[in-house]
């Protein structure tokens, strides 16, 4: 299976999401067959793969997984998905409540500047701007967010985040 995956994108053609992810598990495995290779060739280390999968459980390949490893992974992570969903619409409906308690009044003022700008002509001064400056802060957003909340979400929509910088 692996092998036709890794053809075909040798060859460029477009390969799908849950084959990339197939890859990707297939490769992972044969890296964590390396060192149970060294337990085969040296005689009598058998006895130690039990204390090294002990010491390191995420050693074992994903064939060995059981349906019971497998199914609290997955409950642990959509827990962990859950908790950060609660979280953030916790967040946007604070901002929604702040800014609906403090802006009503200010948005109906800041809709009659607008007008009279546009209709009459007039200036706008540096006042104007500090009284209506704080209608468009950004709380939160992506720009503002700092690199591990952003690899962190990428891991929980399961997207690539790619190692792309702003400086080259």
């Amino acid at each position: 299976m692996a092998y036709r995956i890794t053809r075909r994108i040798f060859k460029g053609e477009e390969v799908s999401v849950i084959d990339r992810n197939r890859l990707k598990r297939a490769i992972a495995d044969i890296f964590l067959m390396v060192p149970f290779s060294v337990f085969v060739i040296i005689p009598g280390a058998e006895i130690f793969i039990p204390f090294y999968i002990k010491r390191f459980p995420s050693a074992m390949p994903s064939t060995f997984e059981t349906a019971d490893q497998k199914n609290d992974r997955q409950i642990k992570a959509a827990r962990a998905r859950i908790e950060l969903a609660t979280f953030m619409h916790e967040t946007l409906d604070e901002m929604v409540r702040k800014q609906k308690a403090t802006t009503s009044a200010k948005m109906l003022d800041f809709i009659k500047f607008v007008k009279e700008v546009r209709q009459n002509g007039r200036w706008i001064t540096n006042e104007d701007f500090k009284k209506y400056a704080p209608l468009f802060q950004d709380e939160l957003t992506i720009d503002k967010m700092d690199r591990p909340t952003l690899l962190a979400l990428c891991k929980i929509f399961k997207t690539n985040p790619g190692e792309y910088t702003l400086n080259g």
